[in-house]
């Protein structure tokens, strides 16, 4: 049924619906990886029911990947979500990720795409960069951005399929001195 209903909308073909503890967020995506404006609500209802349907008993944060050039449908973990698009640009061996957080306010400030000799790719694929911050922002401290915050480094070695976390944690001090004159 969720085929039917993706087939009147012959620009889609991929449906990325994010779960975290139930629907959080649906993408349609073009061939090109890039974001449509798809305004339907039978059809957001109709992927919603099929994706939650779709995620493995236990799950409950991860990527419900619907293709319509295959007709399939499966479910990624996170990291697993942001491979399987890496697997898109081969150029690619190496991603880092800054982040900055204080005040009750972080975010992602730049993700920058490395190939195998350290130069900087000029990658334009909004649907990798947002699975890329989702991952990111998974696996940060709860209240890294609370009061002084943290900032910090995330490197994706591709080929390792490895993801490292520097992490930083700001901290204020306060010196008290206390004496008396006279």
């Amino acid at each position: 049924m969720v085929y039917e209903h993706l087939a009147k909308h012959p620009a889609i073909s991929r449906v990325e619906v994010t779960c975290n503890d139930g629907v959080e967020k649906i993408v349609y995506l073009d061939n090109d990886g890039n974001i449509l404006e798809i305004e339907d609500e039978t059809l957001a209802t109709v992927v919603e029911k099929f994706a939650c349907e779709g995620c493995p008993e236990g799950w409950d944060t991860g990527t419900v990947v619907i293709d319509i050039t295959t007709n399939t449908a499966r479910f990624l973990g996170r990291k697993a979500m942001v491979y399987e698009q890496l697997k898109q640009h081969p150029t690619i061996s190496r991603v880092e990720v800054g982040y900055d957080g204080s005040c009750d306010q972080g975010q992602v400030e730049e993700i920058v795409y490395l190939d195998t000799e350290g130069n900087t790719l000029d990658i334009k694929d909004e649907s990798l960069a947002s699975a890329i911050e989702e991952l990111v922002y998974a696996h940060l401290p709860l209240g890294w951005e609370i009061d002084c915050g943290s900032y910090g480094t995330v490197v994706i070695d591709v080929a390792e399929m490895k993801v490292h976390f520097e992490h930083n944690q700001r901290y204020e001090f306060v010196k008290t001195s206390m004496y008396d004159i006279g």
